[in-house]
């Protein structure tokens, strides 16, 4: 499988901010998942599946804005 990407990253960060998950796996069809046991059942190797680590919190302000705060 190809490395990530900046596009599949940003995909990523949106789905993780969506779902309110830390990890997001890809599979080698560009298929996005959040739970690890779906992402390892839909290839036949789990070495196809990449896992992209979208470590940040997400806190809304007063004002209702996203704020991003990294958790490392």
């Amino acid at each position: 499988m190809a490395k990530v990407n900046k596009d599949m990253n940003e995909v990523a960060k949106r789905i993780a901010k969506e779902y309110g998950v830390g990890k997001v796996y890809v599979n080698d069809k560009g298929e996005y998942f959040t739970d690890k046991c779906n992402a390892y059942n839909s290839v036949d190797d789990r070495k196809k599946i990449r896992v992209i680590d979208c470590t940040t919190t997400i806190m809304k302000t007063e004002d209702d804005k996203d704020e991003q705060i990294n958790t490392d």
